[in-house]
């Protein structure tokens, strides 16, 4: 496996600033086509008219980017028919298609008479940070008190904004369309924080890659399947669309809006991927868009004379850049207490997941560190030695397992507040020592890391210690006297003072 390379801190803004730059003449020309407000276009322009070309436009996009990126390498290959055939894992099935989903839907919002571009946004934007937390509690990841706020204060926002009597008109076309958006947000972020987001630039890209090429054959292939087989005045548009719409003068604004929309995909998802958590880049990459909103927005007004955004609108902007604002300031301020806490020496314990060994490790080293010391129990930062822990495979944000806590007590130490992390370069280098729980694990983290070699050790030297996952109460409690032991003969051999 390849060394990770250096991280860049500062990347994750420039994929922001790609993002708003595109997203501007994107949301602005769809909403100015869709009004029928182009030369040679009289009237309004339906989202299922206008749908084919634009999704045409954004697979060709999408697929370059794949050709690009020298995407077609992360792909698996099966023969069928003498026909080397490219095959993606199941979960990025789903994400490519779910991401193919929320790009028709973001489209179509913007063409919907009675909806504005801010509206819109407020609508979609809001949605995402009311569903993030939800999802989160539901897939068992620790919630931030930030996280709750932030979805209030989004209700607040799209409240107010739906407050403006007369001021919209949201259909129950546009009603579905909104709920196929966040829909495809459901199911998007749980599976590319479980794949992705990782240091390791090997699983991002592979993971970029493959939702980009479902999503690029999906967002096509979908509605043009629909064109063909349904029925319906809906299904006619959609037919048209692909059909006399290409003949006609307004195919390359459309095909236009279609390849913004693929540029803008990849700077946004460049954000979503980066490393940190997603109560950060998600913030970022809403803001971004949000910011190109009322951009696109008030260019409208001044140069074709459009209604402003209305004062509900900009009262809920205000809202949901609030909400973004305390998420973001929330995940600075855990990366503070966190270089703050590396200040002291640190010895870091890794197993795969970071929900059982590693943690019950940091918790029994923690406390025999605190008695040697003679330090009260709960009094970690007078000491000038302390444990983390991390993961190699961890899914950020799973909790501390229920079995492992039950077991610390009845050793008599109090479990802390704990959420998986990935292992990171940054905790590697703060380490003075680093103990793993396998030696597989030992020679998967030296080949990421290679200065790394001379401070890493598996915890127990005889043998490995197995993950108790899947046994009852008695295994973890056997664990942990077992950890007990081998942790109060290394920290013996440590100078502490």
């Amino acid at each position: 496996m390849r060394p990770y390379r250096t991280y860049d801190p500062l990347a994750i803004w420039f994929m922001a600033l790609g993002y708003f730059a595109f997203y501007i003449p994107y949301s602005a020309l769809t909403k100015v086509l869709s009004l029928g407000l182009f030369p040679g276009k009289t009237g309004p322009i339906s989202g299922f008219l206008l749908l084919p070309a634009t999704s045409v436009a954004t697979s060709v996009v999408l697929l370059l980017l794949v050709t690009g990126g020298g995407g077609w390498g992360c792909l698996d290959r099966r023969r069928i028919l003498r026909l080397s055939i490219p095959m993606v894992r199941v979960q990025t099935l789903i994400s490519g298609g779910a991401t193919a989903l929320l790009i028709a839907a973001t489209t179509m919002n913007y063409t919907f008479v009675g909806i504005s571009i801010l509206l819109a946004l407020l609508l979609m934007r809001g949605g995402v940070l009311i569903l993030a937390p939800i999802v989160d509690t539901l897939l068992g990841r620790r919630v931030g008190v930030s996280s709750w706020v932030a979805l209030g204060l989004s209700f607040l926002a799209i409240g107010l904004a739906l407050a403006e009597v007369g001021g919209f008109n949201i259909t129950l076309i546009a009603g579905l369309n909104i709920a196929a958006y966040l829909l495809g947000y459901a199911l998007r972020i749980p599976i590319m924080t479980y794949l992705a987001k990782s240091e390791d630039p090997a699983l991002n890209h592979q993971y970029f890659h493959e939702e980009t090429f479902v999503a690029a054959i999906v967002l096509t292939g979908v509605p043009a399947l629909l064109a063909l087989i349904g029925r319906g005045e809906t299904m006619l548009e959609l037919r048209a669309g692909f059909t006399s719409f290409f003949t006609g003068p307004l195919i390359f604004p459309a095909l236009l809006i279609g390849a913004l929309y693929g540029c803008l995909y990849f700077f946004g998802t460049k954000v979503y991927l980066d490393q940190r958590e997603n109560t950060y880049s998600i913030p970022l990459n809403r803001c971004s868009s949000l910011l190109s909103g009322l951009v696109a927005s008030f260019g409208l007004t001044l140069l074709l004379g459009l209604n402003p955004p209305s004062g509900y609108q900009l009262a809920g902007a205000g809202i949901i850049f609030i909400a973004l604002a305390i998420l973001m300031v929330s995940a600075l301020q855990g990366h503070r207490r966190t270089a703050r806490g590396l200040a002291q020496r640190v010895v870091l314990f890794v197993c795969a997941g970071n929900t059982s060994r590693s943690p019950m490790a940091q918790a029994l080293c923690n406390d025999e560190i605190l008695r040697r010391l003679g330090i009260p129990r709960g009094r970690l930062e007078g000491a000038a030695v302390g444990a983390v822990s991390a993961g190699l495979t961890a899914r950020p944000g799973r909790p501390f397992s229920a079995a492992s806590q039950s077991a610390l007590r009845q050793l008599g130490v109090v479990p802390h507040e704990h959420s998986a992390q990935e292992l990171t370069p940054e905790l590697v280098e703060q380490a003075e020592r680093i103990f793993c729980m396998t030696e597989d694990q030992c020679l998967t983290l030296v080949s990421r890391f290679p200065n790394a070699g001379s401070k890493v050790g598996r915890l127990d030297p005889e043998r490995d210690v197995e993950d108790p996952h899947g046994h009852d109460l008695a295994a973890f409690l056997s664990l942990g006297i077992r950890l007990q032991t081998l942790i109060k003969a290394r920290v013996a051999e440590m100078a502490l003072s």
